[in-house]
């Protein structure tokens, strides 16, 4: 046997890190000196400690070393602890992937910041004749609403469909939406309203990029807004110009909205 000292020259772990070991059970000395409290290792420790290294080079936790060191005594044991594993690595991958693709999107947004203060448009949204649906739910319940235009309207609507939100807070499966579709004529349907939308003083901006991530856009709306003393008024505007067709998805990144705020001035 061999002291600490050694031990941990031997196997490359540290002193502090082999008492951690210890107290956590995984690693054990073989001694214990009575008088001293020095701690001795011998060949089962080593072989331990060659375990547990290459467990945590594969990924594994403290926790869950701990657990394949009680539980396995064949190394075909480890069969179901590898495959969670690796199910767990697919799971982290994906996450990152995603992570990697919003990094890239913000990124995008911080580039072009400067120049995307200058793009806010003052005009008006123009007096047309509009079909909408009209629900509470989720924001993302509002293709349903265009589902069912699309039944209902035929080949009278023009123009790219609109999304009309009510409500100037967050809400998270209450929200108060409506989608819309312009229309050539009048068309009178159960559940679809139907009615002339005023001209109305408006700022726009083009945002590119998937849906759910206009939240930098409208921060510049608002803040432009406050500052030349304009009122937001409801609803909010958001024209699909470009999104997913019908069969292909497309690329998020190339979607484009037209974001529409209505303002008192």
């Amino acid at each position: 046997m061999v002291s600490i000292g050694e031990f941990s020259k031997t196997i490359g772990f540290t002193i502090k890190t082999l008492r951690y070991y210890h107290d956590l059970g995984i690693l054990i000395p073989e001694k214990i000196d009575g008088y001293t409290g020095y701690r001795y290792y011998g060949e089962n420790a080593f072989n331990r400690a060659a375990a547990i290294m290459t467990l945590k080079n594969l990924g594994f936790s403290l926790h869950e070393i701990k657990s394949i060191l009680e539980e396995c005594s064949e190394e075909e044991d480890l069969s179901v602890f590898i495959e969670n594993k690796i199910e767990d690595v697919k799971n982290k991958i994906s996450n990152l992937r995603q992570i990697q693709k919003q990094l890239a999107h913000y990124k995008k947004i911080i580039t072009v910041q400067s120049a995307a203060s200058f793009s806010i448009k003052e005009g008006f949204f123009p007096e047309t004749l509009i079909c909408g649906v009209r629900i509470k739910g989720k924001y993302s319940d509002i293709g349903g609403c265009f589902s069912t235009l699309m039944k209902k309207t035929g080949g009278v609507s023009t123009g790219k469909p609109l999304g009309f939100f009510y409500d100037l807070e967050y809400k998270e499966d209450d929200a108060d939406i409506e989608g819309c579709v312009m229309v050539k004529k009048e068309i009178n349907a159960a559940g679809i309203n139907c009615r002339m939308f005023p001209e109305t003083p408006s700022v726009s901006i083009v945002h590119e990029g998937p849906y759910g991530t206009q939240s930098a856009d409208y921060m510049k709306f608002f803040s432009y807004c406050s500052t030349k003393g304009y009122t937001v008024i409801t609803p909010i505007i958001e024209r699909y110009s470009k999104g997913p067709g019908m069969i292909i998805k497309g690329n998020p990144d190339k979607y484009q909205t037209e974001l529409i705020v209505l303002v008192k001035k």
